[in-house]
């Protein structure tokens, strides 16, 4: 993407399966590019854990949603 930053500055996106091995990816993009990621999953733990491991590097970035 050529190093845009803060693309998703100000906006909120919801990643279902934000768990497994390609949402936890995702929602780590788009909390990089300043998006605010709700990390829905049926996992309530692991959907915790990506929210808890977001917040640690990122600041208050995510919240978890269980499905």
């Amino acid at each position: 993407m050529g190093g845009a930053t803060n693309l998703l500055n100000g906006k909120k996106v919801v990643v279902t399966g934000g768990a497994g091995l390609l949402g936890r990816s995702f929602c780590q993009g788009v909390a990089e590019q300043g998006g605010f990621v709700v990390v829905a999953d049926r996992d309530c733990v692991a959907a915790s854990a990506v929210v808890r491991e977001l917040n640690e590097a990122l600041g208050e970035c995510a919240e978890p949603f269980p499905l």
